[in-house]
């Protein structure tokens, strides 16, 4: 059977994209090296802040997110995947640079609220300010009837929630602190209490902390279901 190869556009952060090869990894049913799933991992440390660059007009990722794409298609990969879901802001020019299909994790969400939680209404999102201001989540999910996404208000998304993402042994650092762990748990209270009754991790570090925050309703995680998918499309049932 013939290999099927995925490229992997890592390095925003670093951590949390090793996090998610580290599932990948647990996720196959290998017994030998040769079982497990072939990837190709580009680090991309390089590439600006997205949430910057979409509120605050600082340098576009855009032509290191095309520069992974490029040493993607070129070391063969089959399909595309970027593990930083505020990327997907410029998905259509990535998609169109690209010679393989690119991922999409907001479309495996929406997929996945249709199968199994197509009666929720409320659906609390964390995710950065970039995300929110782009709609990435809210436009998809709203289409759906009767849905709608709860999110932080503006002073709890900015000092909370960022600051638990990006101050200093925030979830972006190589050491983070009880302190940011604290300020997760508290923005996820200030969803559940403005009624969210299921909760999409819409920020790849968020996995990174998830189980320890005993979230008490169903947790959706993007990059949980791109494993699957990824899974899936390299070993089909």
């Amino acid at each position: 059977m013939e290999t099927v190869k995925v490229g992997i556009i890592g390095g925003m952060g670093t951590r949390a994209g090793i996090s998610f090869l580290q599932r990948l990894a647990l996720f196959s049913d290998a017994t030998s090296d040769q079982d497990f799933i072939e990837f190709i991992y580009h680090n991309n440390a390089k590439v600006p802040d997205r949430t910057r660059a979409i509120v605050y007009g600082e340098p576009s990722p855009l032509p290191e997110l095309l520069r992974s794409v490029t040493l993607l298609n070129r070391a063969g990969s089959d399909f595309i995947f970027s593990a930083c879901i505020t990327s997907y802001y410029w998905f259509g020019e990535m998609q169109k640079a690209s010679d393989c299909p690119v991922l999409h994790p907001v479309q495996l969400v929406t997929g996945y609220l249709d199968e199994m939680h197509g009666d929720v209404c409320k659906i609390g999102l964390l995710a950065t300010t970039g995300t929110l201001h782009t709609r990435l989540f809210h436009d998809p999910v709203e289409q759906r009837k009767g849905h709608s996404v709860i999110a932080l208000d503006d002073e709890a998304q900015e000092h909370l929630f960022m600051k638990a993402i990006y101050a200093e042994n925030g979830l972006k650092s190589n050491r983070v602190s009880s302190e940011a762990q604290e300020q997760i748990r508290t923005a996820v209270d200030l969803l559940l209490q403005k009624g969210a009754e299921v909760l999409v991790l819409g920020c790849t570090e968020l996995a990174m902390v998830a189980d320890s925050l005993q979230i008490p309703v169903p947790v959706i995680d993007p990059m949980e279901l791109m494993i699957r998918k990824i899974s899936g499309l390299v070993c089909p049932e």
